[in-house]
């Protein structure tokens, strides 16, 4: 597991504002020295039918409402798919590298509208590999915020079909990965007057073997695009 702190920060108490299975999900000293942590780990999880194992992260980032207004303000930037490129560069690490990434027409579906990016990257990745080259299309859409959320999205990458990216061609499936998906969530805490942002997601990659080698270089490049997101 590996956690990464800055600056400080109040533990969080009892009294906060959101549901007792949000609270529970927060490792005890995340905001004890900084205002965002994150983790890593291998889980199990159902998936089209079967067991299969796969990288889990989690990260958490206190955002300061002197520096967004509401919720809606921190959704457009997760929103802005254009700028993750930049974000994972301001960052810094170049545990993710992106070549390309943009935002695609939406699409409806059973009345929910579904907004759709292109991605092109690459991660750092274990000996021998190095770097591993990710191509895909995402489905972000948003759902009834449960356990207090102020604004929940789901996600997923696509593993089939084929995708027309203007600029690029035809994108039949994905590259690099096996499946891949998450749910973003928006919280305020009324006590501390702040925003609590939370972001999972699971993958399985391409290569899916030495899960538990792999799962710190997942973990940082999502990390990487989360801390320019917000200038962290």
């Amino acid at each position: 597991m590996i956690k990464k702190w800055i600056f400080i920060f109040l533990v969080l108490f009892p009294a906060i504002s959101f549901g007792e299975q949000y609270l529970e999900s927060i490792p005890n000293n995340c905001f004890t020295n900084g205002i965002y942590c994150s983790h890593s780990k291998v889980v199990k999880k159902v998936v089209d039918g079967s067991l299969k194992q796969m990288i889990n992260v989690e990260i958490y980032l206190s955002l300061s409402t002197e520096d967004y207004f509401n919720e809606n303000e921190i959704l457009d930037l997760f929103y802005d798919f254009g700028s993750w490129g930049r974000y994972a560069s301001q960052e810094g690490s170049e545990s993710i590298r992106f070549y390309n990434t943009m935002e695609l027409d939406p699409i409806e579906k059973d009345g929910i509208t579904i907004r759709r990016q292109y991605l092109h990257y690459d991660i750092r990745a274990p000996r021998p590999v190095t770097r591993t080259t990710i191509e895909a299309v995402g489905h972000y859409w948003q759902i009834p915020s449960v356990d207090g959320a102020l604004a929940t999205v789901q996600f997923k990458h696509l593993t089939e079909g084929n995708n027309y990216i203007p600029g690029v061609g035809v994108l039949i499936g994905c590259r690099g990965l096996k499946y891949t998906a998450g749910i973003f969530h928006i919280y305020y805490d009324k006590l501390k007057k702040n925003f609590l942002v939370t972001f999972s997601a699971d993958v399985i990659p391409e290569a899916s073997f030495l899960l538990n080698v792999a799962a710190s270089y997942v973990e940082n490049g999502f990390l990487s695009i989360m801390k320019g997101m917000f200038g962290l």
